[in-house]
């Protein structure tokens, strides 16, 4: 009778033992790519696809230098269910208020985009609507001349973003603060509908008008599984 060690064996893909050289019905899992097969005493066979991605892995980190006015995600994988982007950011646009940037989806740079938000700017409510925009803004970030220090932060996601029956929807929630003060501050939530069925594969992210994403800013995009 063999004994279980003998037919549940584990290891590097690389280190399997020939097929013939175990018995029937053992069973290998390669511990670096996650995958099980099973040995009928000639061949070995799949037994188990690989294991399932986690939660949320990272795909992609950008950290700027200062020198680009756009950061783009490009050929991102369509094999999670969602995407997820976290930002912290300032732009060197000249001013010291908070100022827009916004996101473009598979490098359509035409008038698809609609956007509408609500949120709070100095505690005093605000909201808006917005039709057709080649350049729907998804959040806000301080300019140059805003208080050192203070950037813009928050998360926009992509529900279902490799799926092709609906238009695509990014929603964020985002706050940025210019200064220490009580007129300094705004809070988002803000809806962009790109009026396209296909599935998501870049996401450009761009100041609006004039200036670049600051040195030091950063954008992760994450996949949901």
């Amino acid at each position: 009778m063999s004994r279980l060690q003998d037919v549940l064996l584990r290891g590097l893909a690389s280190a399997r033992p020939a097929a013939s050289a175990v018995a029937n019905g053992t069973l290998y899992f390669a511990t670096d790519t996650t995958v099980i097969t099973q040995s009928d005493g000639s061949t070995w066979n799949a037994y188990s696809a690989a294991a399932a991605t986690p939660g949320i892995v990272l795909i992609e980190e950008k950290v700027c230098s200062g020198s680009t006015s756009s950061e783009t995600f490009s050929s991102i994988p369509g094999t999670y269910r969602h995407l997820r982007i976290l930002y912290t950011a300032r732009v060197t646009s000249t001013g010291s208020a908070n100022h827009d940037v916004y996101i473009q989806c598979n490098g359509d740079t035409a008038a698809n985009y609609n956007q509408q938000l609500v949120g709070a700017f100095s505690g005093t409510p605000i909201a808006s609507a917005t039709i057709g925009s080649a350049t729907p803004m998804i959040f806000q970030a301080p300019e140059a001349s805003a208080t050192a220090g203070l950037p813009g932060v928050g998360e926009c996601v992509v529900p279902y973003y490799a799926g092709t029956t609906f238009h695509k929807t990014i929603t964020s929630v985002a706050t940025a603060r210019s200064a220490n003060t009580a007129v300094g501050g705004i809070v988002l939530y803000v809806a962009v509908h790109w009026n396209n069925t296909a599935a998501i594969t870049s996401l450009r992210l761009a100041v609006v008008s004039s200036g670049n994403f600051a040195s030091g800013t950063k954008f992760s995009l994450y996949g949901v599984s």
